[in-house]
Parts: C-alpha cells; structure tokens; sequence
C-alpha cells in the first residue's frame, strides 16, 4: 500500500492532516464526506465543525475521540442518532500527540453490529491507518516534512 499525507488546514491549536491511498484523487477524509453528507448530513457537519472547533480553539483533548486500543488509533465522539442514544456514522483518526491530527475515513455502524470489527468498511479503515500510524513510528517520519515533500510512502504487505 502506498500513502501520501497531505496537509487539510494548519489551524492555531492543532495541524489536520488526512492521507491519500494508493493513487487516488481523494483523501480518504474527503472520500467519507462525499459518501455519506447527502444521508447523514447533520452527523458529517457536526464532525466538520468538531474539527474546526478542535483545530481552531480547543486543541486535540481526549473528551473528542474513544480510543480504540490500538496504536494512536481513535474514533471521534459524533452525535447521537438512534433509539439506543448511540452514534452509528464513525470516523476514524490518528492522534499525533496534542497538534497533530490525521483524519482517515469511516462508514456506517449498523445496529446489530457490536464492534467496528464486525464491519468490513469499518474494519478496512481502521487497519488502513494503524499500518500507517506503524509506519510513521517506526521510520520516524515528520509529518510536516513528509506533507511539505509530497513524499510518497510504501509499505509492504
């Protein structure tokens, strides 16, 4: 898999980073806007406006995210949208310290579904960014050099 990380806004409290796979067009931050903002409108900018809240005022705070006990692997807390007060859209993130943030994808968690390892789509993202979140801790990779370079990173499978 090859990655490029690309920088989304440098904001006061916090840098927003997302990640370009293989050789696609479209970050994958991008990619889970543009699939889910026509059906779960008010839940995509809720998180949209979270982000700029983060970035802009507040900083990267643990009350934002639930970490999901791998790696710098989180998902960020969105609003609540079914009977079950629970969330059901989830978008996934790695944390880089308390400035720096690198937004991947996300998808749809359905009901009868417990855990984002029951969901392939969910599943897929996740294990997506904890090989690059591995990646950039073991090769010691400077966010900011890497985005300010186009640098294209591979790792192997």
């Amino acid at each position: 898999m090859k990655f490029r990380i690309v920088e989304i806004e440098k904001y006061p409290k916090a840098k927003i980073y997302s990640v370009i796979i293989n050789e696609s067009e479209s970050t994958e931050f991008e990619k889970f806007i543009g699939l889910y903002l026509e059906k779960y409108k008010k839940e995509v900018n809720y998180l949209v406006r979270k982000i700029n809240k983060i970035g802009n005022f507040l900083g990267i705070q643990d009350e934002f995210f639930k970490d999901q006990g791998i790696g710098a692997i989180s998902r960020f807390y969105n609003k609540k949208t079914n009977k079950k007060n629970k969330t059901r859209l989830r978008l996934y993130c790695i944390r880089r310290g308390k400035q720096c943030l690198i937004v991947g994808g996300g998808g749809f968690k359905p009901d009868d579904k417990k855990r984002w390892q029951d969901v392939d789509e969910l599943k897929n993202i996740v294990e997506i960014l904890l090989s690059i979140d591995l990646y950039l801790h073991e090769n010691k990779i400077d966010i900011d050099a890497s985005c300010n370079n186009k640098t294209q990173h591979e790792i192997e499978e």
